[in-house]
């Protein structure tokens, strides 16, 4: 089982700033599990079912939804991890 994003692993640095789908709404990273959304340390989870509220309950990979210089986090942590199982 892969582990849990880490964003300071996958390249990001604390300050970076990542946008969600919509191209508009950001948030900024602030520690390997963490983001500063709107003013408050959050986690991107929870970030993105505030933004979906439809998607409560479904489960959610946040990574899909945010990305950083036009890559998505999925595919950050996907080149950071690829080869394992």
């Amino acid at each position: 089982m892969r582990p849990k994003i880490d964003y300071l692993e996958i390249g990001l640095k604390v300050g970076d700033v990542i946008t969600f789908r919509d191209g508009v709404t950001t948030a900024t990273i602030t520690g390997a599990h963490t983001v500063s959304f709107r003013g408050e340390e959050s986690s991107l989870q929870h970030v993105s079912l505030q933004l979906m509220p439809e998607i409560v309950g479904r489960g959610i990979a946040s990574k899909l939804y945010w990305s950083f210089n036009g890559k998505s986090l999925a595919d950050l942590y996907e080149e950071f991890h690829g080869d394992e199982e």
